[in-house]
């Protein structure tokens, strides 16, 4: 069987949450590929009774990582959360230009990174859409972006993140009650190896 490194995670999920372990699928940039680039990434975040565990399912524990790759340090820079790189992005820390698909790949940039706030959030209420599935306030150019709505999703992802649980509810809520943030009946999805893009009925997934 063959996925990318969404398709690893959600598996990875299911299996968890099947055997009663508390799991979901983290959306992000992965900078352990390419050196001086952040590819995005999916991880699996899973409790472990103690604390949340971020874990590449994708890695082969053989391989030569340097690193913990079923345990990863989210204070490393291994991985950073989409809401991490946005609110790094807004304060001036990083250049958008390194993170995206890949260095010979023209999708990356401000407006991938936002969308991927967007993306984040729908994975942590378990909406696990692929990466190239796109709906509500998406864009292809960061001047057409809902700033705001991006600084305050991310910000509440990073306080959920630091265990505010008021932050966590205020997603939820917010996830429930802004349609924007959320899937429809239809998104649109773009084929990640030519320049169609389809409109996919939900409707029938869901049945």
């Amino acid at each position: 069987m063959a996925g990318c490194c969404r398709d690893h995670t959600l598996l990875s999920v299911a299996i968890l949450r099947q055997h009663g372990i508390p799991s979901r699928s983290r959306v992000g940039f992965a900078s352990y590929f390419t050196p001086g680039w952040h590819h995005d990434h999916v991880l699996v975040e899973y409790w472990n009774g103690d604390r949340w565990v971020w874990a590449d399912p994708e890695l082969d524990p053989a391989g030569d990582w340097r690193f913990d790759g079923y345990d990863i340090d989210p204070g490393a820079g291994l991985f950073d959360s989409a809401a991490r790189v946005w609110s790094a992005y807004r304060a001036g820390r990083i250049d958008p230009d390194v993170y995206g698909v890949a260095p010979g790949v023209p999708i990356r940039g401000a407006w991938f990174i936002y969308d991927y706030v967007i993306h984040e959030l729908a994975h942590r209420q378990k909406d696990e859409l692929l990466l190239w599935d796109s709906f509500g306030p998406m864009t292809d150019d960061v001047a057409d972006a809902d700033l705001t709505l991006a600084d305050e999703i991310a910000a509440l992802l990073l306080a959920a993140d630091d265990g505010d649980e008021g932050a966590e509810k205020a997603l939820a809520d917010r996830y429930a009650t802004d349609t924007r943030l959320r899937p429809g009946d239809q998104v649109r999805s773009i084929s990640p190896v030519s320049d169609t893009v389809n409109t996919v009925d939900l409707r029938v997934s869901r049945r």
